[in-house]
């Protein structure tokens, strides 16, 4: 009867234990729970949803870049028929013996800068701008999928800390949650550093092409006046003479023109390349900077707070540190020798301190 009452008594008194541990649990698995699935959006959405922006932001400035081509292009389509038509207006030269040959070669001229000429390599340089972007949310994704919230290390390790730590459980979890949260989205936030910096490189790229292609008028901006000279030349000989003379040198100078055309669509088509090995580059360390490093770093405290809870080994040392800090402040105040033996003691009690 004895016995029936005592278990009794110790039952009743065990109760609000036992409903704490009960409430704790189901908390703590909702509370787990509730922050797995918070996880789980950062990575289908928020991450989706940040990778389209990066996008919008390159396609904008290598849109500008195609756009500005085109413009240049065409105002140099432009001059060069109307050095054309300057030329053909002149009568004299029109008897002379090559004249044909210099009006199919001012011609040639023409028809390096139309849009038919310039399509090819218009296309080419388009995919290689397209494949900035294509590559970019390809490796995006990739990345996503690396990543399993249920099975990551790190978020398995909290959420055991919150489940399988009585003593410290709640205080680990809630010091360390926001932080193992933020290297989900960190990493793509962080990338945003790859986006601007080459984004600044392409703007770059924009005006440096426009320079390139201003030089082109170079060729031929003096074709007209040069023309002119041979214009007013009145003996049929010299007339010849200069005419052939102009024609000749027109053609070799205008297949060096034809060249630069081409070399500003492989420069700018190169350049793309470049900037989305760049941008990928950048991309995957900085992902190994959140996953792997920071990973490690976070790891590492948390098994230590696991343990020792908020008076863990580092803040311990800090406190120690700080408590030695202030006993030498207050020696240095002292004269007597007494402050010696204090400095003494304090220097070997330090190198019992990390």
């Amino acid at each position: 009867m004895y016995d029936l009452l005592r278990a009794a008594s110790n039952l009743r008194a065990y109760l609000p234990l036992v409903q704490y541990i009960l409430t704790t649990t189901i908390e703590n698995i909702a509370e787990a729970d509730s922050y797995l699935m918070n996880l789980k959006s950062i990575l289908s959405s928020d991450v989706s949803s940040e990778a389209s922006k990066y996008s919008v932001d390159i396609e904008k400035v290598t849109s500008e870049i195609e756009a500005q081509l085109a413009g240049d292009f065409a105002v140099e389509a432009d001059s060069a028929n109307t050095t054309y038509f300057n030329v053909d207006q002149l009568s004299n030269i029109e008897g002379a013996a090559n004249h044909s040959d210099l009006m199919n070669t001012l011609s040639t001229l023409n028809n390096l800068f139309t849009t038919t000429t310039l399509a090819g390599k218009t296309d080419t340089l388009g995919l290689a701008f397209d494949k900035i972007n294509t590559s970019l949310i390809t490796l995006v994704g990739q990345l996503q999928n690396s990543t399993d919230v249920l099975t990551n290390p790190l978020v398995k390790e909290l959420i055991d800390t919150l489940m399988g730590n009585d003593e410290y459980g709640r205080y680990c979890y809630n010091k360390y949650k926001d932080l193992v949260q933020g290297l989900f989205g960190q990493s793509f936030d962080s990338a945003w550093e790859c986006v601007d910096k080459e984004y600044e490189r392409l703007e770059y790229l924009k005006v440096t092409l426009a320079f390139i292609v201003d030089i082109l008028a170079f060729d031929y901006e003096d074709v007209s006046s040069q023309a002119e000279i041979c214009n007013l030349l009145t003996s049929d000989d010299n007339l010849n003479s200069c005419v052939a003379a102009l024609a000749k040198y027109y053609n070799d100078l205008f297949a060096a023109t034809a060249d630069k055309v081409a070399q500003v669509f492989q420069f700018a088509t190169d350049e793309a390349a470049a900037s989305e090995n760049r941008i990928l580059i950048c991309f995957e360390l900085v992902n190994i900077e959140g996953s792997v490093t920071a990973v490690e770093e976070i790891s590492d405290d948390l098994t230590t707070c696991s343990i020792s809870g908020p008076r863990g080994l580092a803040e311990g040392i800090y406190e120690m540190n700080r408590l030695l800090l202030a006993f030498g402040l207050v020696c240095l105040l002292q004269v007597s020798t007494g402050c010696h033996r204090s400095r003494e003691q304090l220097n070997y009690t330090s190198t019992l301190v990390p």
